[in-house]
């Protein structure tokens, strides 16, 4: 067989081969070549009918919700047995399980370029939720952790890394969420240092990573707030003012760059929202407004649609039982009445919807992490600079105590740090722990406290303007005494004013 006939297929005999040769000119039968070479793809792509057109990702999860007493941890409350994630395409006419083989999963997330699905998982009955990842039309997920204790809540920072919460709270216990983040072939690494319970991590648009914060106050309420930290763990800030009001916040959102969304559940811990919220980027402490839906009973899911648009899975009418089903919905950010669902299922609440599309990736940070010191610095300018009351704001801090919590629930005093005479004050602190601050006037009475929620990371710098200062103010423009004084070291081995460097 000569060399033009080798290249052509099979399908086609010497004979014919020959024929072709001789009557068609040759660039006739090259494109010829290329027609068959065409059809044979085309044929071999349409026999796969695990290839969809990707549309939407999302959470389903049983009517019949079994035993809910069996429920070991909160994520077992949320996505019970059989709970799985589906891929579907873009008219919800072909559904594929992506969570296929695993005994419940939820909670998916997708990558920016579109290809890839993150999600939360157990294996069997008995496992413990870990983070999988699947290919879209991929048929068998692989697990990225091995946390003793879960993983949930996965995210992507820029770089790749995987950004997950452990461990997962269990049913009855006050949560106690760590942020991690993991890179390929990589041990997990802590990015929060708190008492208070991280969950629910999303990347925002700046690269900065937005987060729930949960703690129960001495009187038995929730707080929850906003927080932001850098992809390193520095610079540990509140996003907004945390509120105490019973309930909780879940699933922050970015959505056309100006607004922040998320779900309000009236239950402390509860799984079921019972509405939407939003604050808006360019003024985060004021007051969080509500996006009222009509009609709405319940709501699973709230994420970033179509330009002006968000796909939200909600409850309006009465499914399996007395207890209505979440359905899907594509909504208007300023026309919220519901339409004619884009998918429902009578045997599933379908929740958690994110719309697949390649989009561009939040920007990336540099890291100023020093691994080799084990301390950070401390700089506050005016610590007397505060929104409290008059009353309190009329005496005048003279020194700052700065407290340590190494183990939950056990706070140590490492020592305590002059107020120089422009109210401000530093100090070198242990890095990758729980810190506390306590303004102390000059008989030593107890003016304001920072419960020991922040910290420091190894060769950090954190500076802050005043002590509970009014939100969104800048500083002034003065170099503090306290960069000219000598530094006090505190260290958990050897507390002392002594101890100080110039």
């Amino acid at each position: 067989m000569n060399r033009a006939g080798r290249n052509l297929p099979r399908c086609m005999d010497y004979q014919g081969i020959c024929l072709l040769r001789r009557n068609i000119p040759t660039r006739v039968l090259r494109l010829l070549r290329i027609g068959f070479a065409t059809c044979l793809l085309v044929s071999v792509l349409d026999c796969s009918s695990s290839v969809l057109h990707p549309g939407f990702v999302f959470t389903q999860s049983p009517a019949s919700k079994g035993n809910p007493a069996a429920a070991v941890d909160l994520l077992d409350l949320r996505y019970p047995a059989g709970s799985r994630v589906i891929l579907a395409d873009s008219e919800f006419k072909r559904l594929q399980v992506l969570s296929g083989g695993l005994f419940s999963a939820g909670d998916p997330q997708v990558t920016c370029d579109g290809k890839r699905v993150l999600f939360c998982a157990k294996a069997t009955s008995s496992s413990e939720w870990q983070i999988y990842e699947t290919e879209l039309g991929a048929r068998q997920p692989r697990p990225l952790t091995i946390m003793p204790g879960g993983a949930a809540n996965p995210a992507l920072l820029p770089d790749g890394r995987l950004l997950f919460i452990s461990p997962v709270a269990k049913t009855g216990d006050t949560p106690t969420g760590v942020l991690y983040s993991q890179g390929p072939g990589e041990q997990p690494k802590a990015l929060t240092f708190t008492s208070v319970s991280v969950s629910d991590p999303t990347v925002l648009e700046d690269g900065r990573i937005l987060f729930v914060g949960t703690r129960q106050t001495n009187k038995g309420t929730v707080t929850c707030g906003l927080y932001t930290i850098n992809n390193d763990g520095t610079e540990i800030s509140e996003f907004s003012r945390p509120e105490d009001r019973p309930g909780t916040i879940r699933r922050p959102r970015q959505v056309d760059g100006t607004r922040i969304l998320y779900l309000v559940s009236q239950s402390v811990f509860g799984c079921d929202a019972n509405g939407i919220e939003f604050i808006r980027c360019a003024r985060p402490f004021a007051a969080p407004e509500r996006l009222s839906i009509v009609d709405c009973d319940r709501v699973g899911s709230v994420e970033r649609g179509d330009e002006h648009g968000l796909v939200v899975s909600a409850a309006t009418g009465t499914g399996a039982g007395s207890r209505p089903l979440l359905a899907v919905y594509a909504i208007d950010l300023d026309k919220t009445d519901l339409s004619q669902a884009l998918f429902t299922d009578p045997a599933w609440d379908s929740f958690e919807v994110i719309k697949i599309s390649a989009h561009s990736q939040p920007m990336g940070r540099l890291s100023t992490v020093d691994t080799t010191k084990s301390t950070g610095e401390i700089l506050c300018l005016n610590v007397n600079y505060t929104s409290y009351e008059a009353k309190q704001s009329e005496s005048r801090a003279t020194r700052v105590r700065v407290v340590a919590e190494p183990a939950p629930g056990k706070s140590r005093v490492l020592g305590e740090v002059p107020v120089q005479t422009d109210g401000s004050f530093m100090a070198e602190v242990p890095a990758d722990m729980p810190l506390g601050l306590e303004a102390l006037d000059d008989q030593g009475h107890l003016l304001r406290r920072v419960a020991p929620m922040i910290w420091v990371r190894p060769g950090e710098n954190r500076a802050c303007i005043g002590c509970h200062e009014p939100p969104n103010h800048a500083p002034s423009n003065h170099r503090p005494l306290a960069v000219r004084a000598p530094v006090p070291r505190f260290t958990l081995d050897t507390p002392s004013l002594t101890q100080a460097k110039r």
